[in-house]
């Protein structure tokens, strides 16, 4: 059965695209017929009913993991995906603590990386 990753990351012009692991991981899944998407935590947003979506666009790999294009930009909604992977580099700042928002009104998506309540509590214990 097909299905939809999506890797939430740095913008792919700051990625050392033979080397990162999720860009690996993105082609892997690609390799074995599922459907790897891309965005940054720029791209979340609300949709009406209050359901957290983002802009993301279709990774297309070449043979090699470190010759990728990404496809036109949709509005999806963050349930859609089977596992939403947050490979954000840090800092943890006020974008990334926004993004653990929308990753934890995500209720059908597996989060990969830890749950986000989890990252917030860890960060805000004294």
């Amino acid at each position: 059965m097909r299905q939809k990753h999506l890797f939430i990351m740095d913008p792919v012009e700051k990625l050392n695209l033979g080397l990162d692991s999720s860009l690996r991981i993105a082609h892997a899944l690609s390799k074995n017929g599922h459907l790897a998407y891309f965005c940054q935590i720029s791209d979340l947003f609300w949709a009406t009913g209050k359901e957290p979506h983002c802009s993301a666009s279709l990774i297309h790999f070449a043979a090699q993991a470190d010759h990728l294009k990404l496809g036109q930009s949709e509005d999806l909604n963050l349930n859609s995906f089977q596992t939403v992977h947050m490979r954000k580099d840090p800092p943890f700042d006020i974008d990334y603590f926004t993004a653990t928002w929308f990753l934890d009104h995500s209720k059908d998506a597996k989060i990969i990386n830890r749950r986000p309540s989890a990252i917030l509590m860890k960060n805000l214990a004294p």
